[in-house]
C-alpha cells in the first residue's frame, strides 16, 4: 500500500517549542522533520519496498516527491522545505486524495481493488475469531459470525457512511453500475452452491468442505473480476 506524508509549512510551524534542559530554540517544524525522518529510517529497516510520496501543503498543496522506495531523496528534500501563510487541512486531504489516485487509481480499478485486497483485509479477523471457535467446537457460531458480520457491512455498513455524506453535502453518491445486476446474480448462484455444499456434506465442517468452499470462492473472484474489467459484458444493465 502507498504511504503518503504530508508536512504542515504554514507559518505556524515556525513557532518555538520550549524543550527542557536544552539550549537550542526548535521550531515545530524541526520536530516534524525529525519525526519523519525518524519515521524513514524505520520504513527502511522493515519496509523497503513500501512506496512513499511527500506532499506539503498550507492553503494550497505541492507534491514535492512522487512515490519512490528513495527514502534518502525525501530526506533532501526536507532540507528545502519553503514555508508559507495559513494552514488548511482541506488542502492536504486533496492532495493526498490526488497523489494517490492519479498514480495507483489508473493501474488498478477500484472495483477490483474492493473485490480482492480490501475484502481480504477486512475479512481477517472474522477468520480469527471463526478459527478460535470452530476450534472448541462451536462450528454453528464461527458459520454465523461470517455471515452476520457481512449483512451488518451491507446494511449498516454502506448506507450510514453514504447518510452522512448526503447530510454534508446534500447530492447522491454515485455508484458505478457497470455488471451489477450480473454480480448480484452470481452472488445469490454462489450462496446457493454453498448452501447445497454444506447439506451434501451432511451439515459437516471438514477439510472437504473447506477445499470445496475455496474452490467456490475462486471461481467467483475471477468472475467478479472479469466482470469488473468488462472482460466479461453483463447483458443486463441498470
Amino acid at each position: 500500500m502507498p504511504t503518503v506524508i504530508a508536512l504542515d509549512v504554514s507559518l505556524s510551524m515556525s513557532r518555538p517549542v520550549v524543550i527542557p534542559d536544552c539550549t537550542e530554540e526548535y521550531q515545530r517544524k524541526h520536530l516534524a522533520i525529525h519525526g519523519i525522518n525518524s519515521f524513514l529510517d524505520y520504513l527502511s529497516s522493515n519496509f523497503k519496498l513500501e512506496f512513499t510520496s511527500l506532499l506539503v501543503f498550507s492553503y494550497l498543496w505541492e507534491q514535492l516527491v512522487p512515490f519512490t522506495r528513495n527514502y534518502e531523496s525525501i530526506k533532501s528534500a526536507l532540507n528545502y522545505v519553503e514555508e508559507y501563510n495559513k494552514s488548511c487541512i482541506e488542502a492536504a486531504l486533496t492532495g493526498v486524495s490526488s497523489v494517490v489516485t492519479e498514480e495507483w487509481n489508473s493501474v488498478t480499478p477500484s472495483q477490483i481493488m474492493g473485490l480482492t485486497i480490501l475484502a481480504a483485509g477486512t475479512s481477517i479477523p472474522d477468520l480469527i475469531t471463526s478459527v478460535i471457535v470452530a476450534k472448541k467446537g462451536f462450528g454453528d457460531m464461527a458459520v454465523s459470525s461470517s455471515v452476520g458480520s457481512n449483512i451488518f457491512d451491507i446494511t449498516v455498513g454502506l448506507p450510514i457512511p453514504w447518510l452522512l455524506y448526503w447530510a454534508v453535502f446534500q447530492e447522491p453518491i454515485s455508484v458505478d453500475s457497470a455488471g451489477m445486476v450480473c454480480s448480484i446474480f452470481l452472488l445469490f448462484i454462489m450462496l446457493m452452491a454453498v448452501i447445497i455444499t454444506i447439506a451434501v456434506n451432511k451439515w459437516r465442517m471438514n477439510k472437504l468442505l473447506g477445499l470445496i468452499m475455496l474452490f467456490l470462492y475462486l471461481v467467483f473472484e475471477v468472475l467478479s473480476v472479469l466482470l469488473a474489467l468488462k472482460i466479461i459484458i453483463c447483458p443486463v444493465e441498470v
